[in-house]
Parts: structure tokens; sequence; C-alpha cells
């Protein structure tokens, strides 16, 4: 100890402030080119994964059309809604968000009930819970892109996007396959 005092003790504070000065700019640069280099590979792992899920798309819409009700009950309330005109679910706290085609426009709906009783209600293999807040009708899925956080979901008719989360990419390109 006393030696590593003796050695700054000679150049005061000014020698290990210049160790920092010329140490702290190489470890930043160091540091931004591997977070460049790790952005850009998922990029391409997130571009690669969206192409093939946009492959399968035409393939999974081919699937017949019918005329299943998701009904939902909450408390006195029971609410209908035609499967395939139901384009995704979004949880907002103790409300889901039922968003729907009617004569080409989105309609949304406000009901009290939580995602887990949707689930729980609603168990058809088109429905895919693809975020905590979010289920889509994967027969409404339009165009799926990547970026390098992860994948998202447009819907057909809808301006918005829908997130995947990173832990059901995996599930989401089984399901639409």
């Amino acid at each position: 100890y006393s030696i590593a005092t003796g050695i700054f003790r000679g150049a005061g504070w000014s020698g290990p402030i210049l160790f920092i000065g010329f140490t702290l700019p190489v470890a930043l640069i160091a540091i931004v080119i591997i977070t460049f280099i790790n952005q850009n590979l998922l990029l391409k792992k997130h571009l690669q994964l969206s192409d093939d899920i946009n492959e399968s798309i035409e393939s999974h819409h081919a699937s017949e059309s019918n005329t299943q009700k998701l009904s939902l009950n909450s408390g006195n309330q029971k609410y209908d809604f035609n499967l395939d005109e139901t384009l995704f679910l979004e949880s907002q706290g103790n409300y889901v968000c039922v968003y729907s085609l009617d004569d080409k426009e989105v309609k949304k709906t406000m009901i009290r009930i939580t995602m887990k009783q949707v689930l729980e209600q609603a168990q058809f293999e088109q429905l895919f819970k693809c975020h905590r807040a979010y289920v889509v009708n994967l027969n409404n899925v339009e165009k799926v892109e990547g970026n390098s956080h992860g994948i998202d979901v447009k819907m057909k008719g809808f301006d918005g996007i829908i997130p995947v989360s990173r832990n059901n990419t995996k599930a989401f390109k089984e399901a639409m396959a």
C-alpha cells in the first residue's frame, strides 16, 4: 500500500485522473462497437424470422373460414364476437379491449374481464397469446416485421403494430406454420 501511495504521491491527483482520462474513452469505444455488432446480429436474426413467417402467412390464410363465435362472460353481461372478424385482444388492467372488423372498419369493444379469464373462456387454436398484454387471431395476421428488439405483427385493417415477446417468437413461428 505504501508503495502505491508513494507512486501517486509524486504525481499528486493528476496521475489517477490522467489514467482515467486515457482509459475511459478506450473502454467506451469498445462498448459502442460491441453494442453495434450485437444490434446488427439481432436485426439480421429477427428479419430472417419475420421473412420466414411472412412466407407461411399465405398458406395459413388459405385454411377454411368458419363461423365460430368468441363468447365472453363478464359478470351479468355476455359478449359474442365473430371469430373470423376478431383481430386481437388487448389487456388494460382489469379490462380487455376486443378489436374486430366491422364493415372494413376496426371496432373496439372494452369489457371488464381479465386476460386470464378470457384465455380460460376462449380456447381456440387461432387465438395466440403473443405478449402479456396481447392475444392475436392468427387468421387475421397481415404481415410480420422484424427489428433489433424482436418481431411485430401487423393485423388486417389495423394501422398499429402488436409486439411479440422474445419468449414467444419461436411458438409464434410454429403457430403460423
